[in-house]
């Protein structure tokens, strides 16, 4: 049986500066519409981007794509 989803999702993160994340490792995101969550929707991280402000602070941004397992 398949579900159908209408379109897929793009989403972009920024966290706290973090490393040694992989490539392609899932996440999971709460914060989403309920259709993508009744159909154990994840995320893979198609691109990991670090930013340095000069004074100590570290953002990571994760860019990703939707993944229907």
């Amino acid at each position: 049986r398949f579900a159908e989803i209408q379109y897929t999702l793009n989403l972009s993160v920024t966290i706290d500066g973090i490393w040694k994340i992989p490539f392609l490792a899932p996440i999971k995101v709460d914060r989403i519409p309920s259709v993508f969550k009744q159909n154990s929707v994840i995320f893979s991280i198609t691109a990991i981007n670090h930013e340095w402000d000069g004074k100590g602070g570290w953002e990571t941004s994760l860019e990703t794509v939707m993944r229907i397992p």
